[in-house]
């Protein structure tokens, strides 16, 4: 890869220096000869200098050339370096808006165009980045990069470049601070709700932010009994109870979660209820757990939002649901293609292993792609006891 240097706290870039006078007619002419050519820099400021005007432009080497032969003995002009100022609140259109003068365009189709915002931090992986043969400059062109995101996106305040998949029985996952002040709790709206949290102590995912409002906008009995198995800081129990005058048990394993799931539960004004347990929710397969015996058959409906693990958890289900079924939302990933009936197949193989069925397939879908591989999937279905 070329080398190529970056001046964080620099602004330096070609100006077309022109007598006042040319001002007018140097603008005119560009007008009728630039034939689509952005040859002008809008980022920055035009300068003053004297008798002279100091128009800013693109610094690109075709930029450069086209001025030098088309104004060529038509006007008197010199092209001249300065530090540009950079117009106050200028809105850019999008990142590689505000990058291109900063990095060359080979490193620019790299730079990411996803990123997970939670709050207003944004979480950014630069997988792509990280593949270059030439990595002596990555922290800075990282730094860049992270610049325009708060440059474009004014709602940003911290940048985290993600570490590494998510782990662990918290599923948190590894954060490096890029950008911003490094604070790692942050308040999020979502469907008419307030969620506070700790990007680096619990799990959250931006992502799911349609099939949460999907769940809560079901409908539910009045007073409904529902199990959220693994509730984080509680964005499909609090949605639910806010909309839906119902009883929501929820655990997580992860005290912290725990922590700012009760913190939200304050933060909201609900229309039903929610439990909350930091317990690891196996602990319920102990008959004398308390929590069991006040529980055991008594469940309408269960979230089981744990993809990559969820029917390991069918034998607590088994204990918790009403003797007449209940609902189990399901959340898996499943190997494409035919992702959810491959994922159908294997519910319902688990599900014969502890005597239950599935009576009704309520709802059946791709949440979203996961890998080119696999997809997100959810199954909706009615399950009964067939020991009854």
């Amino acid at each position: 890869m070329k080398k190529f240097k970056i001046t964080m706290d620099s602004n330096k870039i070609k100006f077309i220096k022109v007598k006042k006078c040319d001002g007018n007619r140097f603008l005119s002419n560009l007008k009728n000869i630039s034939k689509g050519k952005n040859i002008l820099n809008k980022n920055f400021k035009t300068i003053y200098e004297k008798d002279y005007i100091l128009f800013p432009l693109n610094n690109d080497i075709e930029v450069l050339n086209f001025v030098r032969n088309e104004f060529f003995k038509k006007i008197s002009f010199e092209i001249v370096e300065r530090e540009g100022e950079i117009k106050p609140n200028l809105n850019y259109q999008n990142i590689e808006d505000y990058l291109k003068e900063k990095i060359p365009k080979n490193i620019l189709e790299l730079i990411p165009h996803s990123y997970d915002l939670i709050g207003d931090i944004a979480i950014i992986e630069f997988d792509r980045l990280d593949n270059m043969h030439d990595i002596s400059q990555l922290g800075d062109i990282k730094k860049e990069i992270s610049k325009a995101m708060l440059k474009v996106h004014k709602n940003i305040k911290t940048i985290y470049e993600k570490i590494g998949p998510v782990k662990g029985e918290y599923r948190l996952r590894g954060l490096k601070h890029i950008l911003g002040p490094k604070k790692t709790e942050t308040l999020i709206y979502e469907n008419k709700c307030v969620f506070k949290l700790d990007v680096k102590k619990t799990f959250f995912t931006p992502r799911l932010v349609f099939e949460r409002k999907r769940i809560s906008n079901l409908p539910f009995e009045k007073n409904e009994i529902i199990v959220d198995m693994f509730s984080g800081v509680g964005p499909f129990a609090i949605q639910i109870a806010k909309n839906q005058d119902v009883i929501v048990h929820a655990f997580d394993i992860n005290p912290w979660a725990i922590y700012y799931l009760n913190e939200n539960i304050l933060l909201n004004k609900l229309k039903g209820k929610i439990l909350a347990y930091n317990i690891d929710i196996k602990s319920l397969l102990k008959y004398d757990n308390p929590i069991r015996q006040n529980l055991e058959n008594k469940i309408h409906r269960i979230i089981m939002n744990l993809p990559e693990r969820a029917l390991e958890f069918i034998d607590i289900a088994k204990i918790l649901i009403k003797k007449s079924g209940a609902i189990l939302h399901i959340y898996l990933f499943s190997e494409k293609p035919d992702s959810i009936e491959k994922g159908i197949f294997k519910s319902k193989k688990v599900l014969n292993q502890h005597y239950l069925s599935i009576e009704k397939i309520l709802n059946k879908r791709i949440v979203k792609p996961y890998s080119p591989k696999i997809d997100l999937i959810v199954l909706d279905v009615k399950v009964k006891n067939e020991n009854i």
